[in-house]
């Protein structure tokens, strides 16, 4: 298969810290963390309500096409026995179904549990126990009180997955030497920034914005969370004198909407090409694409992560795992980056774009915490060339007079500031909420200056490549436009 152009997620979710919080994985460990009695009546329940009490079945197209191939053929709902089914073939092991994840070190997994700064646990691996033994999992600083405990929070162990670190500026290859001499060359831009004062940071900042690395909750320590969580609901945490206003590091709650998670279960357990199943297409189900599947699903989150996102403490962001910047467009990146760091904002990571439209695409993300605004670089397929995206949150009177969102965004690309002419309106439209901050936000989108076309060329220079004039660039960009007003 041709990987198409662009940024490709390997995971979504909120961002804490160095950590990124999937909810497939939080779906997955939740279901792991029922005992199988709990999690057959779950079952039972949420199939008989499917089409009730506000439950769209279009919600949950994997469950309901289950569902209803096991209603066609055998007169009967899914049941756990077919659940158990999927599981053996997927892993070898009925483990994930029919035992606890979770038993934790201190205490047991049904006793009260006690709160310390360090909790250890061990999950149960998925697959046959001569394959792989049971996971330990450590959490440091799990519970929090004040909204910059937060940042306290570390786990380690867990399933390989998790043990994986992604570095943060993962776009960028310190393997491959113009892209990692890239980077250098900003950061002694940087410096020499910094003596004149046009920077508030120095080049070592740029060093670490990139190479710092991002670790995933996933399903081991996501089910030693869950496990803690559930102690706290049900009011077996002993805090032995400390605050009881602390409160588990939750993001999620599938108690709250168990048909979401067991959709995710579902996906998660799904084979490619299974007869008899009445779905609009069969894709594989990457982790990535189960956690796209809860955008614009509510009931979930947990009132905690609800505060913290609306605080700015947490963001919604992507783990990057994969990247294709052909005909030297990673060279037009790579100068609007240089642009941004030099105007003093820095590189955040990545984000969703037009999140559950036929546009969604993964954006870089730079900002400055001074300023209420927010740059992003879009680049795909679809755009063909890199674009800026400007995000503007401070309250504007452009956000009662725009529109939102409704047609394809590259129509709504501004000429760059060097050649627009002021006679003609700046192409916007609002936001209601970043997916990334949740903030509201008047967008607009431009096309890059003839300066950053130059630094392009300059940057696809460097090395053996033959390199990529400034005109050819710009020709590009026009005929862009030309093909997207002609559809």
């Amino acid at each position: 298969m041709i990987r198409p152009e662009g940024l490709h997620p390997f995971h979504i979710g909120f961002v804490v810290g160095d950590a990124i919080f999937p909810p497939g994985e939080f779906a997955i460990a939740w279901a792991g963390e029922k005992s199988p009695t709990d999690l057959e009546h779950i079952l039972d329940t949420t199939l008989g309500s499917l089409g009730v009490s506000g439950k769209d079945m279009n919600e949950t197209p994997f469950l309901s096409a289950y569902d209803n191939k096991m209603l066609e053929t055998e007169g009967r709902h899914l049941s756990l026995d077919d659940l158990r089914g999927l599981t053996e073939k997927k892993f070898g092991s009925t483990k994930l179904i029919d035992r606890e994840a979770v038993t934790i070190s201190d205490g047991g997994h049904k006793g009260t549990v006690s709160v310390k700064d360090t909790v250890v646990g061990s999950v149960a691996s998925r697959r046959k126990g001569q394959e792989q033994r049971d996971y330990r999992v450590t959490l440091y600083s799990p519970f929090i009180k004040e909204p910059g405990d937060i940042y306290r929070f570390q786990a380690k162990g867990g399933t390989p997955h998790e043990e994986m670190h992604v570095a943060k500026g993962v776009h960028w290859s310190f393997g491959l030497k113009h892209e990692s001499g890239f980077v250098r060359s900003i950061a002694k831009q940087v410096d020499d920034a910094f003596k004149e004062r046009r920077v508030s940071f120095i080049g070592d900042e740029v060093m670490k914005d990139y190479t710092g690395s991002l670790t995933v909750i996933g399903y081991a320590r996501a089910a030693l969370l869950t496990s803690l969580y559930q102690a706290e609901k049900a009011g077996s945490l002993s805090f032995k004198g400390r605050d009881k206003e602390r409160k588990v590091l939750m993001p999620y709650d599938f108690d709250n909407a168990p048909h979401l998670a067991l959709e995710a279960l579902v996906r998660f357990l799904h084979v490619p090409g299974k007869k008899g199943l009445a779905l609009p297409n069969d894709p594989r189900q990457g982790m990535a694409m189960i956690d796209g599947y809860f955008i614009g699903k509510k009931g979930f989150i947990t009132p905690l992560f609800r505060e913290l996102y609306s605080q700015g403490m947490v963001r919604r962001g992507v783990m990057v795992a994969h990247k294709k910047l052909t005909n030297y467009s990673w060279a037009v990146i790579q100068a609007f980056e240089e642009h941004c760091y030099l105007r003093n904002r820095r590189f955040e990571g990545f984000a969703l774009e037009f999140p559950g439209t036929p546009y969604q695409t993964v954006s870089i993300v730079f900002g400055n915490r001074m300023e209420e605004k927010s740059v992003r670089i879009l680049y795909d397929d679809h755009f063909k060339r890199p674009y800026i995206l400007y995000k503007d949150y401070a309250p504007h009177d452009g956000f009662a007079r725009r529109h939102h969102l409704n047609v394809d965004p590259l129509l709504k690309a501004n000429l760059s500031v060097d050649i627009w002419n002021r006679r003609f309106p700046v192409k916007t439209w609002v936001e209601e909420a970043d997916h990334y901050s949740g903030r509201k936000a008047l967008c607009h989108i431009r096309e890059p200056t003839g300066k950053i076309l130059e630094r392009a060329h300059d940057h696809s220079t460097i090395g053996l490549f033959q390199g990529i004039k400034k005109k050819t660039l710009k020709a590009d960009y026009i005929k862009i436009m030309q093909d997207a007003r002609m559809q």
